[in-house]
């Protein structure tokens, strides 16, 4: 059975390490409650599992890859659900509490009735055909191995295309004659937006201690 090393690191609020502290997981239902599923390889056991963080406050949690959990932390009130990852390891707080960890352009295509992010391999310059139509996003990529769009209000063109919202996340930039269009991200100062249910901080650039992509030029020929 394929297994996670959860790590991270817990400090007390002084910012001194929480030393000796013990992290424990449970399943989040027990075994055969209604809607339970579980991967094929493995059925999990009732036990719970507990790790305890060193003099620096470091720790790691093995758990089977796949299962759902629910995680206590010391001197937190609640629990926290938890589905494992299936990796052989991560960071137990990034996933947690998913935060954002790059940037790149993306677009936006349908896949049947939804919409979908297809990699654009952070390409600067696009080629397209004169009235040919490109729906382009910002995405963030986050630190549970999740990706989302920004709203478009992140995002501006010059000149102005007569580009048209895609489901309220995209641009869809189209040029009637030959020529480029620069697609830029802009961000309004401390202010925040939640998207797909995991947060965006739309704040100045400066503020992040991770780069933000060039424009993106559409040139349409």
């Amino acid at each position: 059975m394929n297994t996670c090393d959860l790590t991270g690191t817990l400090l007390n609020l002084d910012g001194t390490p929480m030393s000796f502290a013990t992290i424990t997981a449970y399943l989040n239902q027990p075994l055969g409650a209604p809607g339970a599923r579980w991967p094929a390889e493995f059925t999990p056991g009732r036990n719970k599992v507990s790790t305890i963080t060193n003099g620096a406050g470091a720790f790691t949690l093995t758990l089977a890859q796949g299962a759902c959990v629910m995680v206590q932390l010391p001197d937190v009130e609640g629990v926290f659900e938890l589905l494992v990852p299936s990796i052989a390891s991560a960071n137990l707080i990034g996933h947690l509490w998913p935060v954002v960890v790059s940037f790149d352009w993306a677009q936006l295509v349908a896949d049947g009735d939804d919409w979908a992010l297809s990699d654009m391999d952070d390409q600067a310059l696009l080629e397209l055909a004169v009235d040919s139509v490109i729906n382009v996003c910002l995405r963030a990529n986050y630190s549970n191995d999740t990706a989302a769009a920004f709203a478009l209000t992140a995002l501006s063109a010059d000149p102005d295309p007569g580009f048209e919202e895609v489901d309220a996340v995209a641009l869809a930039v189209t040029l009637a004659a030959p020529g480029d269009v620069v697609v830029t991200h802009t961000f309004e100062a401390n202010a925040i937006s939640v998207l797909a249910e995991l947060p965006i901080l739309l704040l100045p650039e400066a503020s992040y201690d991770i780069p933000l992509p060039a424009a993106l030029t559409i040139r349409f020929s």
